[in-house]
């Protein structure tokens, strides 16, 4: 079966509006999974960060406030934060995304099909990673030996003033 799309500007909309459609169908799955993955780190990390302060929130007793307080406060503080940072987290992700229409890129989630060889830089690291073991295997650590003895901080100075090392040339050490 065959459908007769039209002549010139008919058709041009017609297509173009397909191709906007797919394009917002990749973006509104792109927005859902930068949105899942920046709420899990921020939240993992708001967590760690409620962690670190329920272990400090005791000194503020030597401050003679209350501690449950000030956790409530901190704590409310915290999570409106993580909240702004999320959203400028997402914005900055979904204003930086540069989609691509086209054959080689039907959808944005068809990773699986990307070979390691088209990539490039994987072969090109294993080979730097190979390269960069083979020297330290083969080369020994030289120990590092003093010409002089060191100088104690209450014998005299080498320059010769008479002084104490501490109080001449060991005063910057």
């Amino acid at each position: 079966m065959r459908v007769y799309i039209g002549h010139g500007e008919q058709r041009k909309e017609l297509i173009l509006a397909a191709a906007k459609e797919f394009m917002r169908a990749e973006l509104s799955n792109l927005e859902r999974y930068v949105l899942l993955q920046v709420y899990d780190s921020t939240w993992k990390d708001h967590l760690y960060t409620m962690d670190h302060l329920k272990d400090s929130i005791w000194t503020r007793s030597f401050a003679e406030k209350d501690p449950k307080t000030e956790y409530k406060r901190e704590g409310f503080k915290l999570f409106n934060d993580m909240l702004e940072s999320i959203e400028d987290r997402v914005t900055d992700i979904i204003f930086k995304v540069h989609l691509e229409a086209g054959a080689r890129a039907r959808s944005v989630w068809n990773v699986s099909q990307t070979a390691h060889d088209e990539v490039g830089q994987f072969e090109m690291a294993e080979r730097q990673r190979a390269a960069a073991q083979a020297p330290q295997a083969e080369r020994k650590v030289k120990q590092i030996k003093l010409e002089q003895p060191k100088v104690g901080r209450n014998d005299p100075c080498p320059c010769g003033s008479g002084k104490k090392y501490k109080k001449c040339c060991g005063r910057n050490n």
